[in-house]
């Protein structure tokens, strides 16, 4: 008998955990939510789920496929993709797999080979820095990294930083198929229309001390910033330190939000010590070069229909984050800060 290779084993096993699910006549969203927070860099999506929920449902209860007699003939595979690119432009080989319901090495092969497409990638430009610009990078630069080499005594634990960003209920893939010869795809841009909602992460070189999915309806001033990020992450580092006595680095962004004057008296009044940030440093921050940016790719192909299976995922995901890496994040880091300050100020890519 053929040994199965891992990815067939974890068909497998998706299939079966859906089956159960089934047989104790458990919603498909249960079912879902169980395979995105157990599997949460590698569960099947929702539409899987309903259509084997389906499947069950007609009498095929059998988790493995029926064995097939010589290669099948799919001339209508074309007008299928087609039909998919039309609709959602961006959607990946393993999506259009999934809802035609042929392998992925299959959709590869009839775009390229029949269909003569190509993958275009978007385009992504940075902000070109001024020379003042560069000059300020090389000072705050330098002051972060004597903060960060301080701070790595004690594997990072007491510099905390963090920021809010909107997640999406839809992740498309970065580019689509199309045939030779097609121009960049431009992507849509994100307007107040498109279902989302705002994240907002604290975490130190050891843990993460909150993330916040703030409720749609309210909007982040610094009214909430303080009730919702600095106070709770203050209360959990009073519940993990009753006794500090010593200072906890904060690095944030110069948003209006964190510059307020509220935000900024808050913060006087605890034992937080907040450091100067570079203006346009993106490359400085991890919650950019590392935490939402990794975040984000792992969702290509992700479509949340509720709020409730978008927060799982994303918990997951953090979950899954271990101390060794967090600690490789925060020494990284140190080496942008290091590179920033002792070069020209340049970007870090």
């Amino acid at each position: 008998m053929k040994s199965l290779t891992p990815a067939q084993l974890h068909k497998l096993e998706i299939r079966s955990v859906v089956k159960n699910y089934w047989m104790l006549n458990k919603s498909t969203v249960e079912a879902f939510d169980a395979l995105a927070t157990t599997y949460p860099l590698n569960h099947p999506t929702d539409r899987t789920v309903r259509n084997l929920y389906a499947r069950y449902e007609s009498g095929n209860i059998a988790i493995v496929d029926a064995p097939r007699q010589g290669r099948p003939a799919i001339a209508d595979l074309t007008d299928q993709i087609k039909t998919i690119l039309a609709a959602e432009p961006e959607s990946s080989a393993s999506y259009m797999a999934e809802s035609t319901g042929h392998s992925e090495g299959t959709i590869l092969q009839r775009l390229r080979d029949v269909m003569g497409y190509v993958f275009l990638k978007n385009r992504w430009v940075a902000h070109e820095l001024s020379q003042e610009q560069k000059d300020n990078r090389v000072i705050y630069a330098g002051q972060l990294h004597e903060w960060l080499t301080f701070a790595k005594r004690n594997n990072y634990e007491f510099i905390i930083t963090g920021d809010e960003s909107w997640i999406l209920y839809s992740y498309p893939n970065a580019g689509k198929w199309a045939p030779k010869g097609t121009l960049r795809y431009e992507h849509e841009k994100t307007t107040v229309a498109t279902s989302k909602t705002m994240l907002t992460v604290m975490f130190s070189g050891k843990r993460f001390w909150l993330k916040d999915f703030l409720p749609h309806g309210i909007t982040m001033n610094s009214h909430v910033f303080i009730d919702r990020i600095l106070g709770p992450t203050m209360d959990a580092i009073d519940d993990e330190y009753p006794d500090i006595d010593t200072e906890v680095i904060l690095r944030i962004d110069n948003s209006p939000v964190h510059n307020s004057k509220i935000s900024k008296n808050y913060v006087k009044d605890t034992i937080l010590h907040r450091v100067d940030n570079p203006a346009y440093s993106l490359d400085l921050a991890p919650s950019d070069f590392w935490l939402f940016g990794d975040l984000k790719r792992s969702m290509k192909g992700q479509r949340f229909q509720e709020q409730e299976q978008l927060e799982n995922f994303v918990k997951g995901w953090l979950a899954g984050q271990s101390e060794a890496k967090l600690k490789s994040v925060f020494d990284e880091w140190r080496d942008r800060c290091y590179a920033v300050a002792f070069g020209d100020g340049s970007y870090i890519f």
